[in-house]
């Protein structure tokens, strides 16, 4: 009874999560610059806050999640996974990588928010709404989360967690540091990251499919 709650409780958590997004999208393309004048967040950035190692920090947290890094990684992972017999792994890996990846790229052609243009440090080419580095990364993040923590004593699950979330916070953090996206782009991110990493454990658990290959 309690597993069934639970997972009602996720379909709801997953739904309200991806809902969210769409109606945060829905607000930030009917208002001109950002929302509520999160502009400002640029001028609190300003000075001491882009010195040249933070900035290269954050460049270097741009590219470590960009496709050029995470394709061949998680192609690599999923075949080493699939070689291993971690098909609960592979499965996950994909749907938390390529799925979210469809997701984020749809959303952003729905949407199509400029992004702030007179604030952008480095160049992008895409839609800036919702950000793309923050919701692909993410959902991978708590998706080898979830993975490794099964595997791990109880004690230790909260700090696996903890990483995730904090190599989350750090991967948007920067995408605002670098101007190539709004706050509110960021925040879509982790809506629809979240709203996927929840429907990507559901579906390797409905599956479990390391039982059956």
């Amino acid at each position: 009874m309690n597993k069934l709650h639970t997972l009602e409780k996720n379909k709801i958590l997953a739904l309200v999560s991806l809902v969210s997004m769409v109606v945060l999208g829905f607000f930030v393309t009917n208002i001109e610059g950002g929302l509520f004048g999160e502009e400002k967040i640029y001028e609190l950035m300003g000075g001491a806050y882009r010195t040249p190692i933070i900035l290269s920090f954050s460049k270097f947290l741009a590219f470590i999640g960009s496709a050029k890094v995470l394709v061949p990684v998680i192609i690599l992972a999923v075949v080493i996974g699939y070689y291993k017999k971690k098909k609960n792994l592979v499965v996950g890996l994909i749907l938390s990588s390529l799925g979210v990846f469809i997701l984020n790229s749809v959303t952003k052609l729905f949407f199509q928010r400029q992004r702030p243009i007179d604030f952008m440090l480095m160049e992008e080419v895409t839609t800036s709404y919702p950000s793309g580095h923050t919701m692909t990364n993410t959902c991978l993040y708590l998706f080898l989360a979830y993975y490794l923590s099964r595997y791990v004593y109880p004690n230790q699950k909260k700090l696996i967690y903890f990483i995730a979330i904090l190599c989350s916070f750090l991967m948007g953090f920067s995408r605002v540091h670098l101007g190539v996206h709004y706050f509110s782009d960021v925040v879509g991110g982790f809506l629809g990251a979240y709203g996927f990493f929840i429907i990507t454990v559901l579906a390797v658990e409905k599956a479990n499919v390391d039982k059956k290959w």
